[in-house]
């Protein structure tokens, strides 16, 4: 995993003390992310916030007082250039497409690996979008078997196999190299997805899943 050299502040919000220390400790062995400060709900959040600057804010979306949502709102209105990686238990479909609505920039189930974990970081940090590979394995499996609509366009097996790689952040070369094919073809292959799917991002797929109802609660 590359990490860059600029060092990055990151606030973490999770009302579970040992949750929160555990992130702490994942992303403790990155050189360039420094935790500044940790929150058990979004109210303390917000206000730090208004006299203190982060990065990146990793945040539940269930908090006493004020949860993920309501905060994510008020840093979008207030602080529209932070960053945030929400976090869930469970994964509901509506909260995850009504934070992307909002600017979240992931969503990562709280049951990810430190892996996972470092790599959704590093991603967002060097701009980038991140989504929960466990969420879509959902979209993936559901698009594939489960569609509603019988007359819809499926995705082939290799396409499924390219869109799990690109969302657990791969990149074009690095998916070439691991399935033993060529740039053009993986860059082709994600050009017949978004057209079949007609959206025009990783987003734009996870928003299809979400709209046509493809993720289970």
């Amino acid at each position: 995993m590359l990490e860059s050299t600029t060092k990055h502040t990151v606030a973490i919000a999770d009302d579970h003390a040992l949750f929160a220390d555990g992130i702490a400790s994942m992303l403790s062995t990155l050189s360039n992310v420094q935790i500044n400060e940790r929150f058990s709900d979004g109210k303390q959040l917000c206000d730090w916030l208004r006299h203190h600057r982060v990065d990146l804010v990793l945040m539940d979306f269930q908090m006493p007082v004020m949860d993920g949502l309501q905060a994510m709102k008020i840093i979008q209105e207030t602080h529209p250039e932070i960053k945030v990686l929400m976090l869930s238990m469970h994964g509901n479909p509506l909260l995850v497409q009504e934070a992307m609505k909002l600017g979240a920039r992931g969503f990562l189930m709280k049951s990810a690996d430190k892996e996972e974990f470092q790599l959704a970081v590093q991603k967002i940090l060097a701009g980038g979008k991140y989504f929960s590979s466990e969420l879509m394995e959902k979209i993936l499996s559901n698009h594939s078997t489960e569609s509603s609509n019988p007359g819809e366009t499926q995705l082939t097996e290799r396409e499924i196999e390219i869109v799990r790689e690109v969302a657990a952040g791969l990149s074009s070369q690095e998916i070439a190299d691991k399935l033993f094919i060529s740039v053009r073809t993986v860059e082709t292959h994600r050009k017949n997805i978004m057209s079949k799917l007609d959206v025009k991002n990783m987003a734009g797929l996870v928003r299809f899943a979400l709209v046509n109802g493809l993720i289970s609660n």
